[in-house]
């Protein structure tokens, strides 16, 4: 009923409003909220006594049925309640029961799983150790093998002399040419200071001379070191390795010498002769 009332209130002043719009000229608009005030008291009585009357046909028959029909509504609702208890029973069992087959299976694979990972651990550290062992005992044979190699090369007489040839070299070559450089770009820096000489007073000649010096000191000991350290070992490691060739041609050179010594010997000792023995017939005596 009190529903009913509101509703009948809200409706009837919108349309009291509504018809209260025509003669708002007449009125000066007081015609709009009388006409609201209406319809909102019409709509209440009208819709208190629609819902009230609904509501109370509606009420007493609900009642009516429910009081006849009393006893054969208890035994649905008992009846439904001893249903639900017993769909809630076995759906309790069979949830159980899933649950332990769950748990078993869950157990199982757990077992499964942590039987497998452990024989794959140590089937991995079977291999990593037996591949730890090979690479140490690798590592050892490689450290052997060089070893022995290296020792080789360093008793070698070839690599040696090349080695002693090549630093030589790159000490004489680097040294000569070091100073060479020192003084080329010292004139040289010296030639470029004498253009801002004039804005410097004098003093870019000095400084430009030592920037110049000291860069040629660097190049040349830097170029005369690397030509020297190829040269001088490629000059010893190719005497080294000809040196029975070197040998043998000093050996044929002086032997060529001292014939030749002998030859000219034995030629000025007999023109002597010849001479002695003209100069005496041309004079009569002997050669006493």
């Amino acid at each position: 009923r009190a529903s009913s009332a509101v509703a009948g209130l809200v409706a009837g002043g919108a349309i009291g409003a509504a018809v209260g719009i025509i003669p708002a000229f007449l009125t000066f608009g007081l015609s709009i909220p009388f006409g609201a005030m209406l319809g909102s008291g019409c709509g209440v009585l009208v819709g208190g006594a629609v819902g009230g009357a609904t509501g109370l046909t509606g009420a007493g028959a609900a009642g009516y049925g429910a009081y006849t029909r009393r006893e054969k509504i208890g035994n649905i609702v008992k009846d439904a309640q001893t249903k639900g208890a017993e769909v809630i029973g076995r759906t309790r069992s069979e949830v159980e029961s899933r649950a332990a087959a769950t748990k078993a299976r869950v157990v199982g694979t757990y077992s499964t799983v942590k039987d497998h990972c452990a024989s794959h651990v140590t089937s991995a550290s079977e291999r990593a150790a037996s591949a730890c062992g090979a690479a140490r005992e690798h590592a050892a044979q490689s450290f052997e093998t060089t070893k022995t190699k290296t020792m080789e090369l360093a008793s070698d007489k070839c690599v040696q002399v090349t080695a002693a040839s090549a630093a030589g070299g790159a000490v004489a070559l680097g040294a000569g040419a070091g100073a060479t450089g020192l003084v080329t770009g010292g004139a040289i820096g010296a030639a470029v200071g004498v253009v801002p000489a004039i804005f410097t007073f004098g003093l870019s000649i000095p400084i430009c001379a030592m920037v110049g010096g000291g860069c040629g000191l660097v190049t040349g000991t830097a170029v005369g070191g690397t030509a020297g350290l190829v040269g001088g070992g490629a000059t010893g490691y190719g005497i080294y390795t000809k040196r029975e060739a070197i040998g043998s041609s000093v050996s044929k050179t002086m032997s060529r010498v001292d014939d030749c010594a002998k030859y000219m010997k034995d030629a000025a000792s007999s023109s002597a002769d010849y001479v002695r023995a003209r100069v005496v017939s041309g004079t009569g005596g002997t050669t006493q």
